[in-house]
């Protein structure tokens, strides 16, 4: 993915004052139509429907739910977090669970 569209639009919108505001939400959206834009050229190669949204990047409420709601429309099928977060807490717990079936097994 290359961020200089973005970077690039968020600059322009600046040196013409923009409110932060506004430009947080362009950069919301401009990142999420990239997300989407790549799922659905994946989709074309590969044949894959189904899109895993994690990553720290998706703690992010705002750019969660835009990247699902373009990915839904785009007919994929979108998996997202519950119970676990998609950033550092998730990782640790499945760093725990790979650690404690070490463990069981060394004990067998």
């Amino acid at each position: 993915m290359n961020p200089a569209p973005v970077l690039r639009a968020l600059l322009r919108d600046r040196a013409r004052h923009t409110p932060v505001p506004v430009l947080a939400a362009r950069f919301h959206r401009g990142v999420a139509r990239a997300v989407a834009h790549l799922c659905r050229r994946t989709r074309a190669r590969t044949g894959l429907t189904t899109v895993a949204l994690t990553g720290g990047v998706f703690a992010n409420a705002l750019l969660e739910e835009e990247t699902a709601a373009l990915l839904t429309t785009a007919g994929l099928t979108v998996l997202r977090h519950g119970e676990v977060p998609p950033n550092d807490g998730g990782l640790a717990l499945g760093q725990l669970m790979v650690a404690g079936t070490a463990a069981h097994h060394e004990t067998e």
